[in-house]
């Protein structure tokens, strides 16, 4: 069976929602009081894309890409990088 990300593991949040707000905002604070109505559609959209992104990814993509980032960095091809993902559809360099 090639198991997905999404399928091995599970949300262990009780609502399901990978993004979590202070429970009791101080009521009288105009920032806090409105944190989740200002944040809720973006972090929504980051959720259903990180979602759909594991649930495209298997265990064995991942072992074969673990893989050859060792074979790679046992060879001394591959500098050290750090990656971000800009959802431009590949990942940009950081430096």
């Amino acid at each position: 069976m090639n198991r997905t990300l999404s399928q091995s593991c599970p949300s262990n949040l009780a609502d399901g929602s990978l993004f979590g707000f202070h429970p009791n905002p101080n009521p009288r604070c105009p920032v806090g009081m409105n944190m989740r109505t200002l944040f809720d559609g973006e972090l929504v959209a980051a959720q259903n894309a990180m979602e759909q992104s594991l649930a495209s990814t298997s265990l064995a993509d991942l072992l074969a890409r673990m893989n050859e980032l060792i074979a790679s960095h046992e060879s001394g091809e591959v500098e050290e990088q750090k990656t971000v993902d800009l959802g431009k559809g590949s990942p940009e360099t950081l430096s």
